[in-house]
């Protein structure tokens, strides 16, 4: 307990620094993303690099990624940390790792991993233009029949389409509106869409 607690308080202090894109932190966090012996250390690296415009962040991804692609417990946390970057362009970011290797539609932890982590990033689900939110709605239409329980998981990220700013629930609720019409969906999914829209 107390060393997680000091390993979590050293990692914050680590991103606070980070935040003043100082060099020599950068190349810090960077050799602590790549070199330290401790993975939740690695990741919390990964994680800082993951917001930065720096060529550190895209070698310590390819490093880490190199070094623990044959783990895909591992290889989540490495998912995980893209989609959950605050940054512009993290839909864009995700949607080129859906086409990579360590990733597969089939597998709910990997599904979990990249798409739920982006559906609970606000910059990139919650994006102006309502990109996030097709691309959600798409990979639901995607897995429903496969995988109708990670489906319905990643429906509830509309479910609380009223708490947001009436341009985003117009986008939301119009999303639900496209599910509702599938003649396929499963019940599990096709639940969470009545009642959200019902609400």
């Amino acid at each position: 307990g107390a060393t997680m607690g000091k390993r979590e308080l050293k990692n914050l202090c680590l991103s606070y620094l980070a935040a003043t894109d100082n060099p020599k932190v950068l190349s810090h966090v960077f050799r602590q993303a790549v070199k330290s012996k401790n993975m939740t250390d690695q990741v919390a690296a990964l994680a800082i690099l993951g917001e930065k415009d720096t060529v550190l962040r895209d070698r310590a991804f390819r490093i880490f990624e190199k070094k623990w692609k044959k783990f895909p417990t591992i290889m989540d946390k490495w998912l995980a940390v893209q989609a959950s970057a605050k940054r512009k362009d993290v839909l864009k970011t995700v949607r080129k790792l859906t086409k990579h290797p360590t990733f597969t539609f089939k597998n709910p932890n990997r599904v979990s991993s990249l798409i739920g982590v982006f559906a609970a990033n606000g910059l990139g689900f919650h994006a102006k233009d309502g990109s996030g939110y097709r691309f959600v709605a798409d990979v639901i239409l995607k897995i429903d029949s496969t995988n109708p329980m990670v489906a319905g998981g990643l429906t509830k990220n509309f479910a609380r389409w009223r708490d947001f700013m009436p341009a985003q629930q117009k986008l939301m609720r119009a999303e639900l509106i496209r599910l509702s019409k599938q003649k396929k969906l499963s019940p599990n999914t096709a639940e969470v869409v009545a009642k959200s829209l019902k609400g």
